[in-house]
């Protein structure tokens, strides 16, 4: 096996420290002789996709993928390794935004920076959720979540506020300004239709989004089923009153205004332009298919991480929730 390290320099955790992370990884090595590394400082953009995607090609033998950054560096790794056999992907949360590991809880975080941990664990198989061409891991978001998610990216470099504020801010200048109206879908979930007018939809592989934002309680990312959350089209005052429950995760609180679906193929359409994100990268068009492809990606987990016991960070879902599976 091989390790390719693959270091955002422009990850919050990364500044300034590329050459004592450099440093940590060439000393693991020096001191497991055994064991091969390279190591990929990215240099722009979607340049891990495009790279990864080249070195995997090149070998048949497996390589092991260490993704030091955030959420965008593992989408542009997950991009790149998606369908190749020979793929195993190891994720270090050193970015501002870290959604997917936090499915494992707080508590196993060190785990996941740990060079030594991601080296020796094995690998379980999660799923991806596919829109187009693109992968994601952890989420896509459609309408007001996505517009909000965009804001936040575009206020990163101007404000040191939080990122769950960065999130929340704009959707709250869109409702108060009127601006967060309801956008006519035609949604067919697994062959069910559910059109209706909707203000923000969450259609979920993993629970969390944002800093510590867990709207997605009954998401696992192994399962095979994509979970999806459709806010109904409400008063302003109304949707103020519930954004707080459903970030949390408390969304059956309201289940006039918040639809819960399963399924494994989603297609979402409109006669408007559709804003929509995947794990935070943010695109458009008017027809979008969210697909979950089960498996997809031999992802490490610390072998210390219990999976049986996992979603350890949330509530266990009460019964009756509509659209439940």
């Amino acid at each position: 096996m091989k390790h390719l390290f693959v270091i955002n320099p422009s990850a919050a955790k990364v500044k300034n420290n590329i050459p004592q992370l450099i440093n940590e990884i060439l000393d693991f090595f020096s001191k497991n002789r055994h064991l091969r590394c390279e190591i990929h400082v990215t240099r722009w953009k979607r340049d891990a996709s495009g790279y990864v995607h080249r070195y995997l090609s090149e070998t048949d033998e497996t390589v092991r993928i260490h993704s030091f950054g955030g959420s965008g560096t593992l989408f542009e790794i997950v991009n790149g390794a998606v369908g190749l056999p020979n793929a195993e992907i190891a994720s270090y949360p050193l970015g501002e935004n870290n959604e997917f590991i936090l499915y494992f809880g707080k508590e196993y975080e060190h785990l996941f920076r740990s060079i030594e941990t991601q080296v020796a664990s094995g690998t379980t198989p999660v799923d991806a959720i596919r829109s187009g061409n693109v992968h994601g891991i952890s989420h896509s978001l459609v309408g007001l979540e996505a517009r909000s998610n965009l804001h936040s990216i575009e206020m990163a470099g101007r404000t040191k506020l939080p990122t769950n504020y960065r999130y929340i801010l704009p959707a709250l200048k869109e409702i108060l300004l009127g601006k967060a109206k309801a956008q006519k879908y035609k949604i067919n979930i697994d062959g069910v239709s559910c059109d209706g007018n909707y203000i923000s939809i969450n259609i979920a592989n993993g629970p969390c989004y944002g800093k510590e934002m867990c709207a997605a309680i009954d998401a696992h990312p192994n399962d095979g089923f994509l979970e999806v959350y459709m806010i109904n089209e409400m008063s302003a005052l109304k949707l103020l009153t519930i954004i707080s429950p459903y970030t949390k995760g408390e969304y059956r609180k309201a289940p006039k205004y918040v639809k819960h679906f399963s399924g494994k193929k989603i297609v979402v359409s409109s006669n408007d332009v559709i804003c929509f994100s995947v794990d935070g990268e943010n695109f458009y068009d008017k027809e979008i298919e969210f697909e979950a492809i089960h498996h997809a990606i031999k992802f490490v987990i610390p072998n210390e991480v219990d999976l049986k016991k996992l979603p350890r960070i949330y509530n266990h879902p009460e019964e009756g929730c509509v659209g439940d599976r």
